[in-house]
């Protein structure tokens, strides 16, 4: 598929805009949450801001505690445990086949694939292909301030050569631009509310930084000529919108500090600073997607092959060494306790989302497709033909409260034909196996 950019118009072919249009598009402008008083349009037309959220993990999962009954009368298994609050949005794909990952490099070629259902290429020079989260934000970007939004816990590092004589890039990035252009990952959460709001007001992130000046103070300057003409529901949705942009400059200039200092060798390395971390990149990605700055989230929990060492969990091994457990139980419960805690955590962030008001009597967690997806299932087998998929959210869009067990080996491109289908996207081939529609998720 060739993409082209979409044409913009020009100042002189656009209408003239309303009072109301012109509030509508401030509160683009300044990252102000679509109140009801500007954006209940389109509620009324029925018109769902869809949203799209990759939720990475690395190493697989422990498969035997993935298992669950098939159908409607399932439950959940033992690592998705924490989402039983959201279980009657969630729903269990297992099945799936990257076969294309199949090479000697376990861990950089299925995480670079993965979305985009294409072997890369060999050696130093990178080559994959168009990731589905890219199509998606190509096809489908409706102005947004960011047609997309990457972040990670762990940016790029010098991996060298990596496996097999892959690049170690592929390690590092799950979408794809172009055949030839990785989207570079935001480890930073101050830096990723720089990105999405360091152009309103003025504020020039060159020159004034976050520190000296904080943004929600000049959110709520421009705010105080707004709010006068709003009523009481939409005067307090902004308030408490400002709430949570102070809230959170608060708490990444907290986390600063701790990955700031120069830690002694005698306290935890990550710790309460990794957790952090997480729950700063949540709050991130939950404001991205209130304020409709981008619509279109990847998010790696770590990169494909990470080593990060989990001893608050009481892990007392690198992640990567425990996926190759061998069997042994000591390494599986650690390993478990692990994979555990990542699902917590987008079972957290999927919370958050779900307690946000979209309209229409939906929250923003209802017209999002949240997938937590990993690169192989069985860490110490990097099997690439069985991984299993959770998606969250996407109410009434696709089948909730089940669990979809595909044919074996189902590839895994077809789930990203499926999710071009569901937002808007024609397309009926994707990647090198991609060729239907999964009607398997979708409602009767």
């Amino acid at each position: 598929m060739t993409l082209r950019p979409k044409r913009r118009p020009s100042f002189d072919a656009l209408p003239r805009l309303s009072r109301r249009g012109l509030l509508k598009a401030g509160a683009a402008l300044a990252g102000l949450p679509l109140i009801a008083h500007t954006g209940s349009a389109m509620a009324a037309e029925g018109d769902r801001r869809l949203r799209l959220l990759i939720f990475f993990v690395p190493n697989g999962f422990h498969m035997p505690a993935m298992q669950a009954d098939a159908g409607d009368a399932w439950q959940l298994p033992e690592l998705l445990a924490p989402l039983a609050d959201l279980k009657e949005k969630t729903t269990y794909v297992t099945g799936f086949a990257n076969s294309v990952a199949f090479t000697e490099s376990v861990h950089a070629v299925p995480t670079a694939s993965m979305l985009t259902g294409v072997r890369p290429a060999i050696g130093s020079q990178l080559k994959n292909s168009i990731s589905i989260d890219q199509l998606i934000a190509a096809e489908t970007n409706p102005g947004t301030l960011l047609p997309s939004l990457h972040l990670t816990t762990e940016p790029i590092s010098s991996l060298g050569q990596g496996e097999s004589g892959y690049s170690g890039s592929y390690y590092h990035h799950v979408s794809w631009l172009s055949d030839y252009v990785a989207q570079p990952n935001i480890g930073s959460p101050e830096a990723a509310l720089r990105t999405m709001f360091g152009r309103v007001t003025g504020v020039n992130p060159a020159t004034q930084g976050f520190r000296s000046q904080k943004l929600v103070d000049f959110l709520q300057a421009d705010s105080l000529a707004l709010l006068p003409s709003l009523g009481s529901d939409d005067s307090r949705r902004v308030e408490e919108y400002l709430s949570a942009v102070s809230a959170l400059e608060d708490r990444i200039q907290a986390q600063q500090a701790v990955i700031d200092c120069e830690i002694p060798s005698t306290v935890d390395p990550i710790g309460a600073g990794f957790t952090g971390l997480n729950e700063a990149m949540a709050d991130v990605i939950s404001l991205g997607f209130q304020c409709d700055t981008t619509r279109v989230v990847t998010y790696m929990e770590g990169h494909g092959a990470s080593g990060r060492l989990f001893d608050f969990l009481g892990a007392g091994d690198p992640f990567h060494t425990l996926s190759h457990h061998a069997w042994q139980p000591s390494a599986i419960d650690q390993y478990k306790r692990i994979t555990a805690w990542e699902v917590e955590r987008f079972a957290a962030l999927c919370s958050r989302l779900d307690a946000i008001d979209d309209g229409g009597g939906y929250s923003v967690l209802d017209n999002t497709v949240a997938c937590l997806m990993s690169g192989m299932g069985e860490g110490d087998e990097h099997d690439v033909f069985d991984i299993p998929l959770v998606i969250c959210g996407a109410t009434g869009l696709i089948r909730n409260n089940t669990h979809v067990q595909l044919e074996p080996e189902t590839p895994l491109a077809n789930l990203h034909v499926t999710l071009a289908n569901l937002f808007g996207v024609n397309i009926s081939e994707f990647g090198t196996y991609g060729d239907r529609i999964l009607h398997e998720l979708l409602p009767a």
